[in-house]
């Protein structure tokens, strides 16, 4: 099989030609029209063989239609149309850039994330295939707080036998209470062993973990992955079967009882191979990420921590520094707290112990960032001082921007919506009852949020496309609903 990276330009298309195993086989530029489809070909042969079934040539592009599309499928080969969100989304996460850089992330997103693509019109459906076996039976989850104990709820319910260890035995039996798995060590070396601890605690874990022979693969889940990659080599112990991961996912309460199966349901989940990463390794961790649901996305250790400390931990700093503004504050200003403040602030209520060693592990790349944050907010401070309404519109237009660039839903490009607010008393029942009127016009709700009031009642925000408003308006009205 073949996985083709094609992104069309003005006059011609850079291409980039990948293996199964993600190595890149060519990158070319090639022509419009028909002399580009028989360079492609020429590519095809070259490096597939000319036997080559051409259903299993898989092309990702950033086109849906035209002739170049239809000369691809009228060859035979898959095409997958893949929106610019989508590809600016992933060319980020993995640090490539320019046109080159796009025709690589289009071929790793259709070797790595098909399943999600959206097959341009007109391509065939795939050959049948046998479905490859199941090779994840058996698993060890080390760590069932929050992260562990939602890896392990979401292998069990794929049939997995998961076997669960904490250095707090109450903490791992209530995540074997909620169906998590079995406290029971495991008989001999399990399949995959997840280790869920902090990131200056997975270089020993895994140390005892090869010691003791406990699993044939090891993975972990530390929102850090530089410091434990080089404190895994520091020890020299086996890093053919150890790979590295990160599931971008979490909430802002810890502990196993917040723990979910749907966690990383559709979330990125790193993985930072290295070349001597073992087959039987790789393919484990990317077994147990379909298994939770998530989608794998490769990275360099580096640009794993530059990334995180940019959309994840600083971030987190910054959301606690503002709530810490309100430990002694008036209660009368409180009391005028609203939805936009709760939702600033949320991520503050995380484990302080556990943020102060992710912070620790990825200190100098959190600090560059609020090194940032601080001089705009040095700009904002002065600009208010100067009573200079034109720098202070010019800030805040910077984070208009920077706001919009966040992947909206499925993680394409933000869509507009309108947001219809309804109010909503507070009685059991009031939330299925508005769920159930918007179900019965048949429309899709984008998202809902609810922004409780400091009466006995809230305020329900139902986003829709703007063609379905009017539809659904009309059946709140029928139903009795006020809205605004």
């Amino acid at each position: 099989m073949l996985l083709i990276g094609d992104d069309p330009a003005d006059n011609h298309h850079d291409v980039e030609v990948h293996d199964e195993a993600g190595r890149t086989l060519a990158t070319a530029r090639i022509p419009q029209g028909t002399d580009g489809v028989a360079r492609l070909r020429e590519l095809v042969v070259r490096h597939g063989g000319a036997d080559l079934d051409v259903a299993d040539v898989l092309v990702g592009t950033r086109s849906d239609r035209g002739p170049w599309v239809q000369a691809l499928l009228a060859t035979g080969y898959r095409v997958y149309a893949i929106s610019p969100g989508e590809v600016a989304r992933f060319s980020e996460l993995r640090d490539t850039t320019g046109r080159t850089g796009r025709a690589r992330t289009l071929a790793h997103m259709v070797r790595t994330d098909r399943s999600r693509l959206l097959p341009a019109a007109g391509t065939a459906p795939p050959p049948p295939r046998t479905e490859a076996p199941r090779t994840l039976a058996t698993a060890t989850v080390i760590g069932t707080g929050l992260i562990g104990t939602s890896v392990a709820l979401a292998l069990t319910a794929q049939g997995v036998t998961v076997h669960l260890t904490d250095r707090d035995p109450a903490q791992a039996a209530a995540a074997q209470a909620l169906g998590a798995g079995r406290t029971e060590p495991a008989a001999g070396p399990v399949d995959l062993a997840v280790i869920a601890v902090p990131p200056d605690h997975v270089a020993p874990v895994l140390a005892d973990c090869q010691r003791l022979d406990v699993a044939r693969s090891y993975t972990d889940v530390a929102s850090v992955k530089s410091g434990p990659w080089q404190a895994v080599t520091d020890a020299g112990l086996d890093t053919g079967r150890y790979l590295g991961g990160h599931p971008m996912a979490g909430r802002e309460r810890s502990g196993p009882y917040a723990a979910r199966a749907d966690l990383f349901e559709g979330r990125p989940w790193v993985l930072t191979p290295r070349p001597d990463t073992h087959p039987a390794t790789l393919a484990a961790v990317r077994e147990l990420i379909a298994l939770c649901g998530a989608v794998p996305v490769e990275m360099t250790p580096g640009n794993h921590d530059r990334a995180v400390a940019l959309v994840s931990h600083a971030p987190h700093v910054i959301a606690a520094m503002t709530a810490a503004r309100l430990e002694h504050a008036d209660p009368g200003a409180l009391a005028l707290t609203g939805q936009g403040l709760r939702d600033t602030t949320r991520v503050a209520g995380g484990d302080p112990a556990l943020w102060r060693e992710i912070l620790a592990a990825n200190a100098p790349r959190v600090a560059d960032v609020l090194q940032d944050v601080a001089a705009d907010l040095g700009e904002m401070i002065a600009a208010l001082r100067a009573r200079d309404p034109d720098r202070v519109h010019g800030l805040l237009a910077h984070g208009h921007a920077g706001h919009a660039r966040i992947p909206g839903k499925h993680g394409g490009t933000p869509a507009p919506y309108d947001v219809i607010r309804v109010h909503v008393g507070d009685r059991p029942g009031e939330l299925a009852r508005l769920l159930a009127a918007a179900h019965a016009t048949g429309i899709n709700i984008e998202d809902l949020t609810i922004d409780h009031t400091a009466t006995a009642a809230g305020v329900a925000e139902l986003q829709v496309a703007a063609p379905s408003t009017a539809r659904l308006l009309r059946t709140l009205t029928a139903y009795g609903w006020r809205y605004s």
